[in-house]
């Protein structure tokens, strides 16, 4: 077998080559070894397809034998460009380890692949894979993509393109998570906590108008969130002091204390002098 393989390498028979690594869960595992090894000699472009064959017909074997897969990572950490190649290839029809390899190598140069074969499918697994793949590259390409199945009927999709495009991190995915928010309590605390952690303009806005929220809970977590912020939404609530609303103002003010920022003690005063007839509003 080790002959034939070299053979077929040199040879550059793709074919025949899959035939002889088809017998692989049939020989003793130094024997698997040396097959993997006289692969990994080879071309990436003639090895990495079949170490894929074997990933995706013989995982049986593979499971034991992780230098298979660990071998075409190695090929497509050296020559990430095949990625591209690869994704593209018909023939290829699992490409689900390398869909995970994009997402390890954050390589964004075949994210418009991706978005190939997103748009190509129904295979909710497959498109599962891809908009958290989409997320762990983090290219703003994918926003537009990202955003669709926000929309999603697949609860758990919905959640991991919140993720996703939490990740993506840009003001226009803020604005697109902003967007979604308003129909599901869960969803919107998912996003309020990515708001919390990113921190841009969009999100501490978001946040900042979440103090309005009908709902306790939501109101008590942006309240935390922006006094762990701190001087950063001093701005955004010192704005919003010039709103009458007094349940608005009280939550304001409660956080404006817990920041102790010395920028809002002019603006309180004002507020102040202005005699809020809301005892409540003078008392916070």
């Amino acid at each position: 077998m080790i002959a034939e393989i070299q053979d077929n390498i040199k040879t550059g028979d793709s074919m025949k080559a899959q035939i002889v690594l088809s017998h692989l869960g049939r020989v003793d595992k130094q024997t698997q070894n040396r097959l993997i090894y006289e692969l990994s000699r080879g071309d990436a472009s003639f090895s990495t397809p079949l170490l894929l064959y074997l990933l995706n017909e013989h995982q049986e074997v593979t499971d034991e034998l992780p230098i298979v897969r660990e071998t075409m990572l190695s090929n497509l950490m050296a020559y990430p460009e095949l990625l591209v190649t690869f994704l593209k290839e018909p023939k290829i029809r699992d490409k689900t380890h390398l869909i995970s390899v994009v997402g390890e190598l954050h390589f964004d140069e075949a994210v418009p692949a991706l978005l190939e074969i997103l748009a190509a499918t129904d295979d909710e697994a497959l498109i599962m894979l891809i908009v958290k793949t989409l997320g762990q590259v983090a290219d703003p390409l994918a926003t537009n993509a990202l955003t669709d199945y926000l929309y999603s009927a697949n609860r758990e999709l919905i959640f991991a393109a919140v993720q996703s495009l939490g990740q993506v991190g840009t003001p226009t995915a803020m604005h697109r998570l902003a967007e979604r928010m308003g129909t599901d309590n869960e969803i919107d605390f998912m996003i309020l906590s990515i708001f919390a952690e990113v921190q841009d303009q969009v999100s501490l806005s978001k946040l900042n108008d979440t103090l309005r929220s009908h709902y306790a809970h939501m109101r008590t977590y942006a309240k935390k969130e922006l006094a762990a912020i701190g001087p950063k939404a001093v701005p955004f609530l010192i704005d919003n002091l010039k709103n009458d609303d007094p349940d608005f103002l009280i939550h304001t003010l409660n956080v404006l204390g817990d920041i102790g920022d010395e920028s809002a003690v002019k603006p309180i005063r004002k507020l102040l002098g202005n005699e809020p007839k809301n005892a409540n509003v003078r008392f916070a």
